[in-house]
Formats: C-alpha cells, structure tokens, sequence
C-alpha cells in the first residue's frame, strides 16, 4: 500500500468530519485539516491557548457599588483562517474555505460593574477592548489583518428600577443599551471580498408586575427588543433581529 502524504492524511481526516462539529486542531500535522473541509459543511474549528490575564475586582461602600477589571493577551496556535478569496457557492471546486496554520492574538480589557444606588435603584454596565489579529500564518499576505466576526469594541448598561411600597409596589421597569463596534467580515459577497461593518447599538426595554393569590405567585412580564428598529448586521454576519415585543406570564407556586 502506496504511503499516503501529510496533506492526503488530512484530506482523509477532513472527509469523516461530521456537520456541525466543532473540532480542536491541536498543533503539527492536524492543523493541515482546515485545507480540506467539504465545501457543504459548516464546521467551528479550534486551536490550542497560551495566555495571560490579570483581575482585579473589589465591593465598595458597604457593597452597594462593585467592579470588575480583567485585561488579557491570549495567544492561538493552530488557527484556521478564513480565505478571503473563498465564496460559498461561488468559488471554483479546489479552492479552500479556510487558509493553513497560523498563530492569533487578541489582547485588550473588560470591566463590569454594578451600583445599587437607592434600594430601588440599579445600574449594571460593561465596558470591553479587544485588538484581534493574526500574528503568523503560512499565508504571508494575512499577517497583521484583523481577525473576521471579532467586535473591537463593546459596551452595555442597564437600569432597573422597583417600586417598594405604595399602589405600583412589586412593579419593575427597566432598559438596556448595547454597543457593538465595527467587525470585518471575510468574502462579504462575490464583488467584495473583504468589508467592515459599523458598529452599532440597540436599546431594550421591560416592565414586569408580580403579585400573590393565596399560595399563588403571579408574574407579567412585557420586553421590547431593538426599541428603535434598528437595521444592522450582527458580528456573525447575519441581518439583525428588528423590533420585537414579547409577553411572559408565570404561576408558580
């Protein structure tokens, strides 16, 4: 039996890949599996990490206000980059979905925090930086480009607020906003191969009003999503949800 390559092994390997699998290529030899993914799958591939991060996180006047700082440098061997010059549906028979091995990193910070700021008051929100990009690759000319579908920038905050006594006791009524910055995506369309989407945000809303029977606990709860209608594209390139509105009711007991 004729000796097969390191390429003709990963093709085999890549054929018994089932759809959907999210798959770890590890380092070495496995990595060459990426060249060969069926063109009608849909497979999430993975590398191995070496990172740091440092935390720092602490509770403030009698824990009413809290916080969380965390930055990070995490680095990825084994990556499978996406080709830019592949399109689903498009390009020839031969050509490979995503590029050979290669190494990411992605450094930035992240802070959460939460303040209490009456009993009947809260604000929650996050803030977070990530620079994501390819530092080696086999493919020279990818080196130093962002990594696709990653937001660079991110940031929420809620506030929530609850009636305690009076005629609308047990009634809460809250927002959120988001912010999601701009991601570049890979093999947009046929004509561009490569495009940034801006950033965006979205604001939400809810109202929730409980209240006992007997033993019977009652619950109703309106929520509103994308409050203004939105239109965006979401970091995994797929076209936003619009404005949504959702009623919940729940009895327990």
């Amino acid at each position: 039996m004729k000796k097969l390559d390191r390429n003709q092994i990963a093709a085999r390997v890549a054929q018994d890949i089932p759809n959907g699998a999210y798959v770890n290529l590890g380092i070495g030899l496995p990595t060459l599996v990426a060249n060969h993914i069926p063109k009608d799958r849909e497979i999430v591939l993975e590398g191995s990490d070496d990172g740091r991060e440092v935390m720092a996180t602490d509770e403030l006047v009698d824990e009413r206000y809290a916080y969380t700082l965390a930055a990070f440098d995490i680095e990825k061997d084994g990556i499978a980059t996406p080709n830019p010059d592949y399109i689903a549906g498009v390009s020839p028979a031969g050509l490979p979905q995503y590029l050979g091995q290669g190494r990411e990193q992605a450094r930035g910070f992240d802070l959460s925090f939460s303040a209490r700021v009456t009993p009947a008051l809260t604000l929650l929100g996050t803030l977070g930086y990530v620079d994501a990009r390819i530092r080696r690759h086999e493919t020279a000319s990818l080196i130093g480009d962002r990594l696709t579908l990653v937001a660079d920038e991110t940031a929420s905050g809620v506030v929530r607020y609850a009636f305690l006594s009076g005629p609308l006791r047990n009634l809460r009524i809250g927002a959120s906003w988001t912010y999601t910055g701009g991601t570049l995506v890979s093999a947009a369309t046929p004509t561009r191969a490569r495009e940034f989407h801006s950033p965006y945000q979205l604001v939400n809303a809810f109202v929730n009003y409980s209240w006992r029977l007997g033993r019977l606990r009652h619950s109703l709860a309106l929520n509103g999503n994308n409050v203004f209608d939105k239109f965006y594209l979401n970091p995994s390139n797929r076209l936003g949800r619009g404005r949504e509105g959702a009623t919940t009711y729940t009895l327990s007991f």
